[in-house]
């Protein structure tokens, strides 16, 4: 099923970026706020000025990581292992981009923030979703103690 989940995201993710490469002009969905136009990412997160070779090697070690602590993930309770292949998948997506094209297809502009695609939107909410998890498992952990 995670293998389904991740195949998923990176499915979406390649998709929705083939499509965006067709655009020949931004789409203005609700004013300047919220509009699909493609930029391509040179750099991380924000556009953060990183070296291509960089973030291809963090992505590999990534799953390297991954890979290693895959009988420690196979213990933990079903949320995690979601939200660990929604960051897989995303990761995957956006590695992907860097292999074939030396930057990231964003597309999704949605002010203030900067502008994404699906698979950062993927990596977002499975952080999101451990960093929760986390946050209320042992705030209710330390209670029943």
């Amino acid at each position: 099923m995670l293998f389904f989940f991740i195949l998923t995201i990176v499915s979406l993710d390649q998709l929705s970026k083939l499509w965006a490469l067709k655009l020949s002009a931004p789409i203005l969905i609700w004013t300047e706020r919220f509009s699909i136009q493609t930029v391509f990412n040179y750099g991380a997160a924000f556009s953060l000025p990183f070296k291509n070779w960089f973030l291809i090697s963090v992505a590999l070690f990534f799953f390297l990581a991954i890979f290693w602590q895959r009988k420690s993930l196979a213990k933990q309770p079903k949320i995690i292992k979601i939200a660990t292949s929604t960051i897989i998948g995303g990761a995957i997506g956006n590695l992907i981009d860097r292999l074939r094209f030396g930057y990231v297809i964003d597309f999704i502009s949605l002010k203030p923030f900067p502008i994404f695609n699906l698979a950062d939107t993927a990596l977002t909410i499975g952080a999101m979703i451990i960093l929760f998890y986390i946050i209320f498992h042992y705030e209710h952990r330390n209670k029943s103690q």
